[in-house]
């Protein structure tokens, strides 16, 4: 009898032992597979961020192509009117000259007429 209450007594606690290792071997692979959902479930939010961030690159990207492609309009456009405008001053230099040379050559025949009367 008391090798049949051993034998009864080991197979419980054998029992109890090994229902514990199974239920934490079972707890083990839950808490793994949590692990692993919750890795998965990160690397999708951190996928959608990067989608979000690439297309706003994206976008500014673009703008900054936009202004480059304003700065070099106008930049053309200055050098046009620089040029305009150089051409504009030595007009203006040429138009000065000549009026000068008119004045000048008024008042030689204003002259020429004021000794020309006195004669």
């Amino acid at each position: 009898m008391n090798e049949d209450l051993f034998t009864l007594i080991s197979t419980v606690v054998g029992g109890t032992f090994l229902a514990n290792v199974v239920a934490n071997r079972k707890n083990v692979l839950d808490d793994k597979q949590k692990i692993i959902d919750q890795l998965q479930e990160e690397r999708a939010h951190f996928s959608d961020e990067l989608k979000v961030r690439d297309v706003k690159i994206d976008e500014l990207y673009i703008l900054i192509r936009d202004i480059e492609q304003r700065n070099l309009e106008i930049l053309k456009e200055k050098h046009t009117v620089e040029w305009e405008r150089d051409k504009l001053l030595e007009e203006n230099g040429l138009l000065k000259t000549t009026i000068l040379n008119l004045e000048r050559r008024v008042s030689h025949l204003e002259k020429e007429e004021k000794e020309w009367k006195n004669s």
